[in-house]
């Protein structure tokens, strides 16, 4: 008796010690970076290195990670690989595999990780994991309650085209939810593939990643990047399209523009329509759906209404004195320190001002990592900008300290100080967004009495009808001069809403529908009084719904709710013509 509780022991002991044994488990993974809202598209020059997953953070990022390994040695491998393609701050994690719990899953298939494959039968199915075991990519689909509900599934998934489909034990800590950005932008069938009521999957909490205390390369071993040669990551914010091959940093964001829903009935379509029907390009019904002849009435109205006209060409003339400002060498260095890193840098080195020591800071930090050089920088940089001021906007912050950078978090929180108070305005570049994503937003969210001025680098504004639009309510503030640091205020609100988009609150969607409702009476009693100013009102009518309608689909096609992308869209509204329009609605 005793022997055969001691050969039960001995194969439980097998048993679990197979399912959590650390040599063959891939136990560590490599985080490239954390996003904002990350597209496939911008890491396609490091697909063919492994297979790139998503990892959702409690703070709202995504994190991004390549491969998983059974060994430190191939993940701290591909670390370098990452660095030789630019991508300057990856890092080695550990997968929490004690924390994990054994789950019951169907193995579908088995890829290879270097290379693109199809997802589309896979697809079918309602809920897919991947493991990634070094050059292998395991799809499976689960989770399951137990072995038998399993395998009653088998012969259903078998028939779907998975002859080899077969149950197995998973540790939970190396499964990885397939999004669609795992699967590079497939969808999904319209009806998936759903099993029987009474066989409903578990949900399983996987324990998130979690750093390995040390850095991956000791500070004597770390890479050094040649400036003059860095091609930094290609890190774009939510939505943004690239061309092939461009400039690192030197585009403009440009959100796609988006396909109207032609199913959605929505109130902004309806005003669209009335205003459309005022201009007798459209005979239909007031049924706020986006069909054919709403599109082709406002194509109509808006190619020939002489006032849209005019509008769209002072739009186009205006983005061109835009981007002539903030011209000068700090400027022009700081705006090409990642596109011609060594005349930057020389530009920099010249300049004695505290702008040029924190920015020369920054890129030797970004380059060569933490460095006594950098501190020195940073630190002479702060006291000589605050040397003749008092810094306002800027809690728990004590010039007179001398401090050590050791996170870029830090590091651009003080060069948004030295912004601050800098003079003259030097605009901080369209790159910092771009480059570092929610690390920049929060170092220079604008509030209160910001001096901050940030450059306009696209975003809603490559589309036509916003910048018509824009050009419209500025034409119509009668105002002499307007306040620099109210309209920095709006240009950080619309940064935010493409950048780092959140649904507006309840109070806030109220207040906005509210503004507008008045905005609109405002706008009408003013109107009435001449038919030139009728004639702008409707050309404002007309951009302001059309555009109300683009950012709606835009927003729903980011993955918000209707309701959320409506109140998105308000809210971008207002961020972009609310100041202008301010005499209407006060």
């Amino acid at each position: 008796m005793r022997f055969l509780k001691n050969l039960l022991f001995l194969f439980l002991l097998l048993t679990v010690s197979g399912l959590f044994a650390q040599d063959n488990i891939p136990q560590y993974t490599v985080r490239i970076g954390t996003f904002i809202n990350p597209k496939p598209a911008e890491f396609e020059a490091i697909r063919s290195l492994g297979f790139i997953y998503t990892e959702r953070q409690p703070d709202g990022y995504t994190g991004v990670l390549i491969g998983g390994y059974t060994s430190k040695n191939a993940a701290e491998d591909m670390a370098r690989k990452l660095q030789s393609k630019g991508f300057l701050n990856p890092s080695v994690s550990l997968l929490p595999v004690k924390e994990g719990e054994p789950v019951t899953m169907i193995q579908l298939g088995v890829k290879k990780a270097t290379e693109k494959f199809k997802w589309e039968k896979y697809l079918k199915m309602e809920q897919l994991y991947v493991v990634i075991n070094n050059d292998q990519v395991k799809i499976l689909t689960g989770i399951y309650p137990d072995i038998a509900t399993a395998k009653a599934q088998l012969p259903a998934i078998r028939a779907m085209g998975f002859s080899d489909a077969f149950v197995k034990k998973v540790n939970s800590a190396l499964l990885h939810e397939v999004t669609p950005f795992e699967t590079w932008g497939e969808k999904r069938p319209l009806i998936p593939l759903v099993f029987r009521e009474d066989s409903k999957r578990e949900t399983h909490a996987t324990p998130a990643a979690s750093e390995i205390p040390e850095p991956f390369e000791k500070p004597q071993d770390r890479i050094k990047t040649q400036p003059e040669k860095e091609t930094p990551p290609d890190l774009v914010p939510k939505g943004i399209t690239t061309t092939a091959k461009p400039a690192a940093f030197e585009r403009s964001f440009a959100p796609p523009r988006p396909t109207i829903r032609v199913k959605e009935k929505r109130n902004s379509v309806i005003e669209l329509q009335k205003a459309l029907k005022k201009q007798g390009t459209y005979s239909g019904s007031l049924d706020g759906y986006y069909g054919k002849g709403t599109a082709a009435a406002f194509e109509k109205a808006y190619s020939n209404h002489r006032q849209v006209r005019k509008y769209k060409i002072l739009a186009r003339f205006g983005r061109n004195m835009d981007a002539s400002e903030n011209s000068g060498q700090l400027a022009d260095a700081i705006k090409s320190l990642w596109t011609s890193p060594e005349t930057a840098t020389q530009t920099l080195r010249m300049d004695n001002s505290p702008l040029a020591k924190a920015y020369r800071a920054y890129y030797m930090f970004q380059t060569l990592g933490p460095q006594d050089e950098v501190d020195n920088l940073m630190n002479a940089a702060i006291k000589e900008a605050f040397k003749d001021v008092k810094p306002t906007n800027m809690p728990r912050f004590d010039y007179t300290l001398d401090y050590k950078y050791t996170n870029l978090s830090q590091l651009l929180s003080h060069l948004r100080y030295i912004h601050e108070v800098s003079d003259p305005k030097t605009a901080v570049p369209c790159w910092m967004f771009q480059k570092h994503a929610y690390t920049a937003i929060e170092a220079f969210n604008l509030s209160g009495g910001s001096n901050i001025e940030i450059e306009n680098c696209g975003g809603f504004w490559t589309w036509e009808e916003v910048a018509t639009l824009y050009e419209i309510a500025k034409d119509l503030d009668t105002r002499a001069s307007f306040d620099s640091k109210e309209l920095n205020k709006s240009q950080a609100r619309l940064n935010k809403m493409f950048l780092a988009p959140d649904p507006v609150s309840a109070e806030d969607l109220k207040a906005l529908n509210q503004w507008q409702e008045k905005l609109w009476v405002g706008i009408d009693g003013w109107a009435f009084r001449d038919p030139l100013l009728e004639e702008i009102a409707e050309a404002l009518r007309l951009s302001f719904f059309q555009t109300y309608v683009l950012l709606e689909d835009y927003f729903m096609d980011e993955g918000y709710k209707k309701d959320e992308a409506k109140g998105m869209a308000l809210e971008t509204l207002h961020a972009l013509t609310a100041y202008h329009l301010a005499r209407f609605t006060n």
